[in-house]
């Protein structure tokens, strides 16, 4: 018997998104229940599937926690991005399909303004502001194609706003006449890399 789309939809939507998530692919969690299904039409539905999903929650994963977001911090965001703007130094993802590259900038002034990289993330996860496919050049030269993944608005979202972020509070720190910031872990993860705790200990 062919299992049907709402079939999968009802076994897999109320399941833990990180469940859905952890495996190599969509089709591999649920292949072996796919009886006549063609896995990677599959995986791509199911992809969709998880993309409505994370809409719904509100994304992946909570954003960073900025201490000194405040109107004040805000304006020397928004002043940042616009001297890049200006310059056409503005960061733009080749993940980002060609509407969004253009409207990019209007994103992140929208979310320095009043939002944050969780807000900028739903944003463009809501949009389907990324193409599903890419283009990697592999060590050999070869050029093969890869689908886009699926955290790509997350980690878009909070490492530019994070940048804007950082310059706003920096600019606002020598405004101020303040002479140093004060550097502190703004997201807690389950794992935190060797790296990175070597740096806490060594700003402690």
């Amino acid at each position: 018997m062919r299992c049907r789309a709402q079939d999968y939809e009802n076994r897999f939507c109320f399941r833990p998104i990180t469940e859905i998530c952890s495996v190599r692919t969509c089709a591999e969690l649920v292949a072996p229940h796919a009886d006549g299904l063609h896995a990677r039409l599959l995986d791509q539905w199911l992809c969709d599937v998880v993309d409505q999903l994370l809409i719904r929650s509100g994304g992946r994963e909570m954003g960073l926690k900025y201490e000194d977001l405040d109107k004040e911090t805000r304006r020397f965001m928004v002043e940042e991005i616009e001297m890049d703007i200006a310059s056409d130094r503005i960061y733009r993802s080749s993940y980002l399909n060609q509407r969004s590259q253009g409207s990019w900038p209007d994103y992140i002034l929208g979310a320095a303004r009043n939002g944050s990289d969780e807000t900028l993330a739903t944003q463009l996860r809501e949009l389907r502001a990324f193409n599903q496919m890419t283009q990697r050049q592999m060590a050999t030269g070869k050029i093969v194609s890869a689908r886009v993944p699926h955290n790509a608005p997350e980690v878009l979202a909070e490492s530019e706003f994070n940048r804007y972020y950082a310059r706003g509070l920096s600019r606002r720190a020598v405004d101020s006449a303040l002479p140093r910031l004060q550097v502190y872990r703004a997201k807690q993860v389950a794992n935190p890399r060797r790296e990175s705790e070597e740096k806490d200990r060594a700003l402690g």
